[in-house]
């Protein structure tokens, strides 16, 4: 039975990560894409989807029904080999699930909850995602990959999240060079590199939708 994903059409948002990991694993998947012209659309099914708490982003694998897209990058890491196995390597993805977490917080009220965008960019970058990458950096610098020394999902979720602010602030990975290494890495890595060149995969701009100020369909 083929995998099942939900989410709406057009951005990146809260799936891309799930869609490079099935596409690095090679599994088959159906996506199913709501419009975000009709946005109306999916609010009128959303309390009669199969699950406990309707949400997009969603995935459907069989009797495993779920959504919160932490949760279904959790599953599919368990499921594909891509999580951590041992104690040490649990306590260290705990963190990292953290880390990615406050990172996405900070991104999205800065996108969807900022009252003065272009003066609270600033601050943004300078008071809360230097120093989160300058811990990042620190961290990886003994390291190839975020969990275990290896390819675990929170690396996909990890290029995702730093992807979106280095195409917000050019140059910005320069004064970061164990996160821009990790962060070149992810894109050559086997299926997702195809992905990403194909038409299937969003205009890498299209980060963010609905009132975003920035990196949303039908902006520059």
């Amino acid at each position: 039975m083929v995998v099942t994903i939900g989410y709406w059409d057009q951005i990146r948002g809260r799936i891309q990560d799930i869609r490079l990991l099935l596409e690095n694993v090679g599994e088959k998947y159906e996506f199913q894409q709501w419009s975000m012209e009709r946005y109306g659309e999916w609010f009128q099914k959303k309390e009669s989807m199969p699950f406990p708490f309707p949400n997009l982003p969603y995935l459907i694998d069989g009797d495993v029904k779920l959504t919160q897209s932490r949760a279904i990058m959790q599953y599919l890491g368990r499921k594909h080999g891509l999580a951590a196995v041992t104690e040490p390597e649990r306590q260290q993805e705990g963190v990292i699930d953290g880390v990615l977490s406050e990172l996405r917080e900070k991104w999205t009220v800065l996108m969807y909850a900022s009252p003065n965008f272009e003066e609270d960019r600033k601050t943004y970058e300078t008071q809360k995602l230097r120093p989160l990458l300058k811990q990042l950096d620190r961290y990886l610098a003994d390291k190839e990959y975020l969990v275990g020394n290896r390819l675990t999902y929170n690396d996909f979720t990890f290029y995702e999240l730093v992807d979106y602010n280095q195409l917000l602030i050019p140059g910005l990975l320069d004064d970061y060079p164990n996160v821009k290494k990790l962060h070149q890495k992810i894109p050559l890595l086997p299926g997702i590199k195809e992905f990403l060149a194909s038409d299937r995969s969003p205009n890498p701009k299209h980060i963010n939708g609905g009132p975003a100020p920035w990196g949303k369909p039908g902006q520059s």
